[in-house]
This record gives structure tokens, sequence and C-alpha cells, in this order.
């Protein structure tokens, strides 16, 4: 048992301790905090609305009424030729 003790080597001391740190007072929001949340909300609230936007769609996001309506309207009945 002494060998194995001797094959170790000696313990090593971890040195001195760090002293605890102080507890710091909380840093104020500055106006680059408050537009960073600001930003934040309005993305996250423009989600909503396009979520909404979309489920009048029925998430039907490749216009295919659009097309096939489009095609039928005779180009003589647009109200922009005269």
């Amino acid at each position: 048992m002494a060998n194995d003790e001797e094959q170790l080597g000696p313990i090593e001391d971890p040195g001195p301790q760090k002293p605890i740190a102080k507890p710091v007072q909380k840093q104020r929001a500055t106006v680059y905090t408050m537009m960073l949340i600001g930003s934040f909300i309005a993305l996250v609230l423009a989600c909503v609305v396009l979520y909404l936007e979309l489920q009048r769609y029925d998430f039907d996001i490749e216009a295919k009424d659009y097309r096939s309506s489009r095609d039928q309207i005779p180009v003589s009945s647009s109200t922009f030729l005269g």
C-alpha cells in the first residue's frame, strides 16, 4: 500500500481560494433592450396575423383557385380595356 501512494505523488495544494463575489445590482434596461423586446413582440404578432390570414384560405398558398378562375375570364370583359 505504501508503494501505491508513492507512485501517485504528493497531493498538491489547490492554492488560495477565490474570494466570493459580492452581489452586484442588476443592470437597468436600456433603450436597446426595449427596442429588442418591441421587435420581438412585433414579430410574434405578425406570425399570429399571418396564421389567421392563412387559416381563412385553408392554408392554400398555391393559389390554384386564382389560376383556374383567371383562365375562364375572357379578355374583352376586362374593365381596363374599355
